[in-house]
Order: structure tokens, then sequence, then C-alpha cells
């Protein structure tokens, strides 16, 4: 058989499709075992019938406690005037709103197109206002380290990496909360 890894956001199409099998755990005791509980049941496939997490990590926001002065801990503090010109988002819209949704206090579960479209019109009034500096891929990594930006939308496992480097490098999981994913393996 082949198997596919695949983020959960398209993971969720796979099933909803029907394209991917449902996996035989008895084959695979330590799935049942050893799966932290966060990844046990995604609303997507109730029970983790149809995939196994590969790799997973936290959304959130990183920046440079050094350079920046202070801490950062909500979404919210991304717009202080000290940051503006200095911040980044991740370019994915999955990721980007759900914390802008989250800092506006929108359960991203159950979000509305209200909510999105005032996510939307907030973050063209960002753009224009030469607040967000621009939208990105991984490459926020260099950005964050060289000191183009201060504060961005960041993966844990990148920021761990660069703190390896930069000691002063934070991660934080906003107040409002951030997004748990993960990299699911799933059998077409």
């Amino acid at each position: 058989r082949d198997l596919i890894v695949i983020s959960d956001w398209m993971a969720a199409r796979f099933v909803r499709l029907g394209w991917v099998q449902e996996m035989d755990r008895a084959k695979q005791p330590n799935v049942a075992k050893y799966l932290d509980p966060q990844l046990r049941s995604p609303a997507f496939d109730e029970g983790r019938l149809h995939s196994v997490p590969w790799q997973s990590g936290i959304t959130g926001i990183a920046y440079n406690r050094k350079r920046l002065g202070r801490e950062i801990r909500s979404t919210g503090d991304l717009w202080a005037d000290d940051l503006r010109g200095r911040v980044t988002l991740l370019s994915g819209l999955d990721e980007s709103f759900a914390l802008l949704m989250q800092g506006n206090g929108v359960d991203i579960t159950r979000w509305t197109p209200d909510d999105f479209h005032e996510i939307c019109e907030q973050t063209e009034r960002r753009v224009r206002s030469k607040h967000i500096r621009r939208f990105t891929g991984n490459d926020y990594i260099k950005d964050l380290a060289t000191g183009d930006v201060l504060a961005c939308q960041a993966y844990s496992g990148d920021v761990i990496q660069l703190q390896a480097d930069n000691p002063d490098i934070e991660f934080v999981v906003p107040e409002e909360g951030a997004e748990l994913w993960a990299e699911s393996l799933m059998i077409p």
C-alpha cells in the first residue's frame, strides 16, 4: 500500500470525499497507546480512524525580546506602534486568519461570514497602513533572525531551531489561543 502525508486541513477533504481507507488499529497498537490526547479525535476524523499524526506543532507568535524590549502575550500586542512595518503573518489564510480571529475572540471552529469579513477589513487596513510588512512562507525565519522583523506568526518547531542560535527569540501561544496542527499519514 501507498502512504501519503498531508496537512490536516487537506486530510479533512480526503476523509470527507472518501478517498482514504480506515486504518486497522489492531496492527497499530502504539497509536492508541502513545498518541497525544489533543490529537486523538479531530473534527474531520472522529477517533482518528483514517489518519495518524506524523508530526505536529503550534502556530503562534515569535518575536525578538531583546530587540523589542518587551514581551508579547496576545495577538493585540502585534498592533502596537513600535511594531509598525516589523510584523509578518503567514501567507496561508487558514493560519493567518485563525490567529487574527482568535485575537478578536472568535471561536475558530465556529466562525461566521461576518467574522471572516471583519478580519479581511482589519487586515486590509493594517496592510495599507504598512503595519504588516508582508505575508510569508517559511522565509519569516530569516527576517526574524536578521531583525528585519521583530514579531511574526511562526511555527513552534522553527522557533526551537532559531533559539539554538539566538536565545532572545521567544515563542508564545497568545492568550487568546493558537492553532495546533498536524501532518498526518493516510492510506489512499
